[in-house]
């Protein structure tokens, strides 16, 4: 009987380190490394931060030249697939609005385009285009950096295994 007194609280709490340990490792996720590449700008470059346990990016931070620029809040319609995106940061005074994101697989608009799901990774650069992105970098601070504002006027191809944010065109429909 004594033996039984210390055993089941040795026992609970090695079941609560094993759940906390599940829980951490059910957010990360092997997209926390993705890196979003600039096809204009090589110094530009867009780091995923957050993945959600289902495994789309949420959170991403921009950096140019090695510099951190800004959090990048990004998030997905419900329903409907439209994809938003917008700064975040502490500044009070800096507080843009939402502004969509635009998917492509190569040069084609996901919406409405059909690849084959295997040629998909070897055939289509997948990419994205931050609408309004430039516009905002030179209101906000940045009209002495023409190649960042640059940088935020074109494509960002998504390195491999990255996915788009959101569900739409990846796990649900393509398999990814």
């Amino acid at each position: 009987m004594i033996m039984n007194k210390y055993l089941i609280p040795k026992l609970i709490i090695c079941l609560l380190i094993c759940f906390m340990s599940q829980v951490k490792s059910e957010k990360k996720s092997n997209n926390d490394g993705c890196i979003w590449q600039s096809d204009l700008i090589d110094e530009a470059i867009i780091k995923i931060k957050y993945i959600t346990p289902r495994g789309m990016p949420k959170q991403a931070e921009l950096f140019f030249d090695g510099n951190f620029i800004s959090k990048i809040e990004m998030i997905e319609s419900q329903g409907y697939g439209s994809k938003w995106w917008k700064f975040k940061r502490e500044d009070k005074n800096f507080n843009p609005q939402s502004k969509q994101i635009l998917t492509f697989f190569g040069n084609e608009t996901a919406r409405g385009f059909f690849p084959k799901k295997d040629e998909i990774n070897t055939t289509y650069r997948r990419r994205v285009i931050f609408v309004g992105m430039d516009s905002t970098l030179y209101y906000f601070g940045y009209r002495n950096n023409p190649r960042l504002v640059r940088a935020g006027s074109g494509f960002w191809t998504l390195s491999n295994g990255c996915e788009f944010p959101g569900v739409l065109f990846n796990k649900r429909h393509l398999d990814f």
